[in-house]
C-alpha cells in the first residue's frame, strides 16, 4: 500500500530534524514535511493533514518518493508521529504487526552504546578512514554509526547530510535484502547505477560509506576495502 511505502520512509529519516518528502501516484501529487521525527505538514492533491492522511490510506498502486534533507515545513499544521496519525484517521491497527517489525528493523545498534558514544574509538576510525580514501578509485569516505547515523569521520564528501542519510538509508535496505535471503549479519554491499557507485560496510555497527570512481572496478576495490577494514578493526 502507498501509506506503508511513505511510513516507511518517513521512519528512515526520523532521525533528521527537518525532512520534506515529495511523492507522486498515478493520479496526485503530495509533499510531507517532518519535523524532529513528527509529521508537521501534508498535502495530497487538494487535500491537507488528516484529510490527506485518510485519502493516502485508501489509495491503491504504486508511488514515488523524492527525500530532501534540511527542509523546514513552510507551516507546523500537525505535530503527531505517524501512528498517532493513523489512529486518528481511524487505521486499523496503527501499530506495526510483528512481522512488520521484523522485516524492517530500525537498527540493530546496542542501544547502551549511544551511552557511551564518546567513547568510541575515534582514532582508531579515522586511520581505517583515512586507510580507505587511499585505496585507488575511492573518491570520498563517510564514517556513521547505526543509531540515528551521527557522523564519525569523513572525507572528501560535499554534502554531509545528504550523505549520511544516503548511507543510513542503503544500509537499511540492504540489511532488509538481507533478511529475505537469510543472510544474518550484513558486512557489505556494492550500490552501483549507470556512474552511481557506492560501497557500504559495516562493521560492529560502525557504518562505512565509500563514493567510487565510475573508472574503477567496484567489486575490486570492495574486496581491497573489506579486506583493509577486516585489518584495521583487529
Amino acid at each position: 500500500m502507498i501509506i506503508e511505502d511513505i511510513k516507511y520512509q518517513v521512519e528512515q529519516f526520523s532521525n533528521f530534524d527537518n525532512v520534506r518528502l515529495v511523492f507522486s501516484t498515478s493520479d496526485e501529487n503530495g509533499i510531507i514535511y517532518c519535523k524532529e521525527g513528527k509529521i508537521a505538514h501534508a498535502v495530497f492533491g487538494a487535500k491537507k493533514d488528516l484529510d490527506a492522511f485518510k485519502e493516502l490510506n485508501e489509495t491503491e498502486g504504486s508511488v514515488s518518493i523524492e527525500v530532501n534533507i534540511g527542509e523546514p515545513p513552510p507551516v507546523v499544521s500537525l505535530d503527531k508521529t505517524f501512528n498517532e496519525i493513523m489512529k486518528l484517521i481511524g487505521a486499523a491497527e496503527a501499530e506495526e504487526p510483528e512481522d512488520y517489525v521484523q522485516s524492517f528493523p530500525s537498527t540493530d545498534y546496542d542501544a547502551g552504546r549511544d551511552e557511551n558514544i564518546s567513547q568510541v574509538d575515534t582514532k582508531a576510525i579515522t586511520s581505517i578512514g583515512e586507510n580507505l580514501a587511499n585505496i585507488p578509485g575511492v573518491e570520498g569516505v563517510l564514517v556513521v554509526n547505526s543509531s540515528g547515523g551521527k557522523v564519525i569521520y569523513s572525507k572528501g564528501i560535499e554534502d554531509i547530510g545528504f550523505d549520511s542519510a544516503d548511507t543510513i538509508f542503503l544500509y537499511e535496505h540492504g540489511k532488509n535484502l538481507g533478511n529475505i535471503i537469510d543472510f544474518k549479519n550484513l558486512k557489505s554491499l556494492l550500490c552501483e547505477a549507470h556512474d552511481y557507485k557506492k560501497i557500504i560496510m559495516n562493521d560492529n555497527n560502525i557504518i562505512y560509506s565509500l563514493k567510487i570512481s565510475s573508472a574503477v572496478q567496484p567489486l575490486k576495490t570492495q574486496m581491497e576495502a573489506v579486506k583493509l577494514l577486516e585489518s584495521g578493526s583487529k
